[in-house]
């Protein structure tokens, strides 16, 4: 059975990723709430990558509290950087998606489907801060942990590949 991680549910990590899964999920339902609309391309690529975003959110959150990655067939994998990246790919798709929906807002007429657009771009602008600010908290901590480490294998492989 797992331990659960009380550390991970510090103000600094936990708590960050709980609010950016409540922010996607309502950024989700806001986007949802317009409709259908003439502009169902843009509320529909917003809409993916809100619940790919949820989605890998609660993953991550799911594998840091009980532990799952410290689980010795995985823990070799390196899965602070592993997050990272998914941070910010996630971060660079919810920006470009969240001004699509806000430049979509400004075009569209009717007063409802336009404020459900603009909420759902508010809240994408929200997530955006918080992958960011998750992300400076994932670097401090890996260069508080000594930065990157390379296992010695991969190592002896690039050497002999290198006088190959």
């Amino acid at each position: 059975m797992p331990e659960l991680n009380k550390e991970y549910l510090s103000p600094k990590s936990g708590f960050l990723r709980i609010a950016l899964i409540v922010v996607l999920l309502a950024a989700w339902i806001s986007a949802a709430a317009a409709g259908n609309t003439g502009y169902r391309s843009n509320r529909d690529a917003f809409l993916a990558f809100a619940i790919i975003g949820f989605v890998l959110s609660i993953i991550i959150l799911v594998l840091n509290i009980l532990n799952l990655i410290k689980i010795p067939a995985i823990s070799s994998f390196p899965w602070i950087i592993i997050f990272a990246v998914l941070d910010a790919i996630m971060l660079l798709a919810m920006f470009i998606v969240s001004i699509v929906l806000a430049v979509t807002a400004g075009k569209y007429g009717a007063l409802v489907k336009r404020g459900a657009f603009w909420v759902a771009a508010i809240f994408g602008f929200i997530s955006c801060v918080l992958y960011a600010v998750i992300l400076v908290l994932t670097g401090l901590q890996i260069k508080k942990s000594g930065g990157i480490k390379v296992s010695m294998a991969s190592n002896a492989q690039q050497g002999s590949s290198a006088t190959a």
